[in-house]
């Protein structure tokens, strides 16, 4: 829906006009209804992604530093070669430059390249979904730079940093840096170079696990650009089908053809309003599926208190009715569990208070 907020605004796709959901009386449609009101197009929620990013990032953190911790118990390794093993062994690079000698760090070793896959593969993937979303944010706004060139270019700033950081580290010529660099972007790790300083061994330790994760985005940047050519296709396509014409056919397509009649978006075969056509194309173009609008329509029964098939201001008074009806049911049954605990602890009160008074008494009669 907000998609078709943003088509039927106006060009820029800054601002669109504010829209009320209607459904009809007979429960089958839904269209969207312009109101006075402007409204800012919404945008993507990109909170979401950037919060779960985070917090596998943090979590991620937290697991090697729980590996790390068990690898200086089990095997006895120094904090450093504890923290780049498992870096290197969570990244899936393995070096092979140090090896777990004892069964139980084995075994540790194995939970924490499995652990590795699972949370890496999250992270990758809100990696991705950001980058996508960047990409979408970029192609609306019709801006001439190509977006999925932008993780090649962060790509290459971390590969030199990879570069740098080894070299200065290490002691190690250009060409060795670069070969070990390459190998941790792209998880080879064959082994042959491996770190053999501790300032180098902690710097892989914190360059793995983000060289992982940007080499993933570049590369997702190369496979998802064909999918997203041919998506762009499909849905120009369905538009050029009832553009500039209407024929026989395509009337009835609109007004009856059986995706309307299974998405329940029109009331009268004879006719097709534009919001019924938007939604119709919306659907055909893959971006709002029959769920979606299953789910709107769920939503929008539960705001129509009255069951006209319109918000109004009816819908409003009854919600309203409804909140004061709770309210006072709340104080009621407040009020009536106060009298209960009054009414139990009250005999017990007078008991008491009449069995001190008899003792009063017959202190004062024998004294």
């Amino acid at each position: 829906l907000a998609t078709a907020l943003t088509a039927l605004g106006p060009s820029s796709g800054r601002a669109a006009p504010a829209f009320l959901i209607h459904q009809h009386p007979r429960g089958a449609g839904s269209a969207l209804l312009c109101a006075n009101a402007t409204l800012e197009a919404p945008r993507k929620p990109r909170v979401v992604t950037r919060f779960f990013t985070l917090r596998v990032a943090s979590l991620t953190a937290g697991i090697v530093g729980a590996f790390a911790s068990a690898f200086v118990v089990v095997e006895g390794w120094p904090v450093v070669d504890a923290l780049y093993f498992t870096a290197t062994t969570f990244a899936t690079i393995g070096f092979g430059d140090l090896k777990p000698v004892r069964p139980a760090g084995r075994l540790l070793t194995s939970m924490c390249g499995v652990a590795g896959v699972g949370l890496l593969g999250g992270l990758v993937s809100a990696t991705l979904a950001a980058w996508r979303e960047e990409f979408e944010e970029e192609e609306a706004g019709e801006r001439s730079a190509a977006p999925w060139l932008r993780p090649w270019q962060g790509l290459l700033a971390l590969f030199s940093l990879g570069v740098v950081g080894f070299k200065l580290s290490e002691g190690a010529s250009w060409s060795r840096a670069a070969y070990l660099i390459i190998g941790t972007l792209s998880t080879a790790g064959l082994g042959d170079v491996v770190p053999t300083t501790s300032a180098a061994k902690l710097f892989l330790a914190c360059y793995a696990p983000l060289a992982v994760c940007a080499f993933a985005r570049a590369v997702g940047a190369v496979a998802l650009r064909p999918l997203d050519r041919a998506r762009r296709r499909a849905q120009r396509a369905v538009l050029e089908r009832y553009r500039g014409r209407l024929t026989p056919r395509t009337f009835d397509e609109v007004c009856s053809g059986p995706l309307v009649q299974k998405l329940g978006l029109s009331d009268n075969d004879a006719t097709c309003t534009r919001d019924q056509f938007t939604l119709l194309t919306l659907v055909m173009q893959g971006k709002v599926s029959e769920r979606d609008l299953d789910e709107c329509r769920a939503a929008f029964a539960a705001l129509d208190a009255t069951r006209s098939g319109r918000l109004t201001t009816e819908d409003l008074e009854a919600w309203q009715q409804a909140r004061q009806l709770r309210v006072e049911s709340f104080l009621y049954r407040r009020r009536v569990r106060k009298l209960v605990r009054w009414a139990s602890s009250a005999p017990l009160e007078w008991l008491q208070s009449g069995l001190a008074s008899r003792r009063e008494g017959a202190s004062a009669a024998a004294a």
